[in-house]
């Protein structure tokens, strides 16, 4: 995606608009959660701090083959 600048140093053109952005380092330990709030009828953005990735071994591959296997289900 890309967050509008109107003083951002960088810029792109799409016909005959040209758009101002900024590059942020800033931003990659966190990820913008978007929520949709169908009581107020608004979106809510908040940039939030990244969970990590969850360490299982729970792999379509590694499932299927146990269900093949009949380990899940007997």
């Amino acid at each position: 995606y890309l967050v509008v600048d109107e003083d951002g140093k960088e810029s792109i053109s799409i016909g005959d608009i040209e758009f101002r952005f900024s590059l942020d380092n800033d931003i990659k330990t966190k990820v913008c959660e978007t929520i949709f709030d169908k009581d107020e009828l608004e979106v809510k953005n908040e940039w939030v701090d990244v969970r990590p990735i969850p360490r299982y071994d729970s792999w379509f591959e590694n499932v299927w083959n146990d269900f093949r296997n009949e380990k899940i289900f007997k």
